[in-house]
Parts: C-alpha cells; sequence; structure tokens
C-alpha cells in the first residue's frame, strides 16, 4: 500500500493500527527487548515506528473495521497473536539453552543458590544467569532481532491484515522445531552431565573402600570445579549453536506463520 502522509483516511489508519498490534505482540515476546526491565514505553513507540515502516509493505483488510468495534477488536487480537508466535518461537530458542543449564546446575549442585533475575523475574542460579546474559550477547552480535524483524515483515505479505486463522500443521511443525531445540540443549549439557557421572560413580566407589570418608563433602567441590570447567571448554561453541539455531529460526518461523494465512 503506497504511503502518504499528507492523505490519511479510515482504511490506511485502520491498517496501520493492525500492523503496529502485530508488532507489539512481537516486542512483547521477543528475548531483550520482550524483558520486564524494559519499559512499556520503548515497547509502544518502537511497535508505532516500525508500523509505519512496515505500511508499504501492506495490504488493507478487505472488509475495513472502522464502524464495528467488536470486529475491530477480534482483528487486533488476531495480529497480536501472531506477533506473539514469533516471539516465542525465539523464546523456545532460549528455553533450550535455559534446559542445558539447569540440567548442568542440578548435578553439580549449584541449584540450591538461586537468585531472583530481575529481568525474567524468576529464580535463576548463579550459571544461568550468567549464561542467559551470555546468550543474549550472543543473540546481539548475530543480528537475532534482526531476524525476527524480516519473519515478521515477511509475515506482512503472507497473512493478511485481521484474517489469521491457526492451521491444523502448525502444531505439528512447533513441535518439530521444539525438537531441533531440545536436540542442541541435550548436545550442550550431555558432555557435562556424563563426566559428573562419572564423578558420581568414582565417588561411590571410593565411599565403598572408605566408609569413614565423608564422600558428599569431598564431592561436591570436586563436582562443581569439573563441571564449570566442563562448561567453559563448550562455551566457544555456543556462537556456532546459535547462529544454526538462528537459520532453522529463520526458516521454519516464515513457513509457521504462513500457515496461519486463511
Amino acid at each position: 500500500m503506497p504511503f502518504d502522509p499528507y492523505q490519511l483516511d479510515a482504511r490506511l489508519f485502520t491498517t496501520w493500527l493492525l500492523l503496529t498490534a502485530r508488532v507489539i505482540g512481537l516486542l512483547a515476546t521477543m528475548p531483550l527487548i520482550g524483558e520486564r526491565g524494559v519499559p512499556w514505553q520503548v515497547k509502544a513507540g518502537m511497535s508505532l515506528v516500525i508500523g509505519v515502516l512496515l505500511l508499504p509493505a501492506a495490504q488493507a483488510p478487505a472488509t475495513l473495521p472502522d464502524r464495528d468495534l467488536l470486529v475491530l477488536g477480534v482483528y487486533l487480537l488476531r495480529e497480536v497473536g501472531v506477533g506473539i508466535l514469533v516471539g516465542y518461537l525465539a523464546r523456545l530458542l532460549f528455553a533450550a539453552f535455559q534446559f542445558a543449564v539447569n540440567s548442568i546446575d542440578f548435578q553439580t549442585g549449584l541449584s540450591f543458590m538461586q537468585a531472583v533475575a530481575p529481568g525474567l523475574n524468576t529464580n535463576l542460579s548463579v550459571t544461568a544467569q550468567f549464561l542467559n546474559s551470555l546468550m543474549l550477547l550472543l543473540f546481539l552480535e548475530l543480528d537475532g532481532h534482526h531476524v525476527l524483524l524480516r519473519v515478521l515483515a515477511q509475515t506482512v505479505g503472507a497473512v493478511p491484515l485481521g484474517q489469521a486463522t491457526p492451521d491444523a500443521g502448525l502444531t505439528e511443525g512447533l513441535l518439530r522445531l521444539f525438537g531441533v531445540f531440545v536436540a542442541v540443549s541435550f548436545q550442550i549439557a550431555l558432555p557435562i552431565v556424563l563426566v559428573l557421572l562419572l564423578i558420581d560413580v568414582a565417588m561411590g566407589v571410593v565411599g565403598r573402600v572408605l566408609p569413614q570418608l565423608n564422600v558428599f563433602m569431598v564431592a561436591l567441590p570436586v563436582k562443581v570445579l569439573i563441571g564449570l570447567s566442563t562448561l567453559l571448554a563448550t562455551l566457544p561453541h555456543l556462537s556456532a549453536m546459535l547462529g544454526s539455531l538462528l537459520q532453522a529460526l529463520a526458516a521454519d518461523g516464515t513457513r509457521l506463520v504462513r500457515m496461519l494465512a486463511p
């Protein structure tokens, strides 16, 4: 739709409003910008500006709901849902790394030392907070926020405004993408968990040989030291893993969102 700021009419305003609702759904759920620590004024302002930038690529809805507030409300909810879907896919990506670090914390015994993360409003261990901050920095370095915005821009032409309808294959596609993320989380956590499991077996043997030895007090610092050392050895590979996941997100995310087209 050609955008002329000097000729605003009801159809153009409604199109911009629906685009802004789609962008709000993304910014409210995507990593970094969707955190609780980011003021809502920032999210609203960015949504308004991005909605204007996407206007030339948008098509006005066939049925203009400018005089029916109920229909307009349904259209807005649909658009917010499309944006939330794109942001939720990025959240799944971060949940894979969160699952991996939670498994590591449980095996090393660091899970008992948790504190509230202000941005997420959840309890995270020191290791989880460190890895979450590292993933956010890598997300910015690899232009993950640009990937999400490009996916959102592609949905403008693929899914007509106000006409998003869930497809039967959407759930299957989400589960397949979730399986890819879970597989990556196992690739991160499995080496460390196996090393710690071998330490448990070794300490069990030592406990049978030397019953007077307090195996728990000896094993705890050893597991923490070896677990963190193994984690540090895997950190250089996280950038490549995140890059491959972002590529999968860009390809599968667009395909999944197109399933919302009527």
